[in-house]
């Protein structure tokens, strides 16, 4: 199965049903594929009795304890966007800002760092 997701927020709260049967669902897809790739968010296929369900899980890095939700500051590349990273971070799901950031790719990621803490119109500044 190819999934187009359209452009929009997702976060690991978004959920669509691809394919309901009202006698049950029997059988699982072989495998699936986005277009998109996201910085935060695994896409994942779930199933219940009667749906297939498109969603999106917290994408998880192998830690010394044991698998955890990779950060948003992991994606930085500057202090301040790991500031501004862990700030938003911190909001949490269902605040807009986090919302916005946690369905973005890596360099969208970057980008709403930047645009967040002004950094970007104090490297103009200073390149001038």
């Amino acid at each position: 199965m190819q999934v187009q997701a359209a452009t929009g927020s997702y976060t690991q709260a978004s959920r669509f049903a691809i394919l309901t049967a009202a006698g049950g669902v029997s059988g699982t897809f072989a495998g699936f594929s986005v277009n998109q790739s996201f910085a935060f968010l695994t896409p994942q296929i779930t199933y219940d009795a009667n749906d297939t369900i498109f969603g999106f899980s917290l994408t998880q890095v192998t830690t010394p304890t044991g698998p955890a939700p990779i950060t948003f500051p992991s994606v930085a590349v500057t202090r301040i966007q790991a500031s501004t990273a862990a700030a938003v971070q911190a909001l949490g799901l269902g605040n807009p800002v986090y919302n916005a950031v946690v369905g973005q790719t890596v360099a969208g990621a970057r980008q709403a760092f930047d645009g967040l803490s002004g950094e970007v119109h104090a490297s103009a500044v200073t390149a001038g």
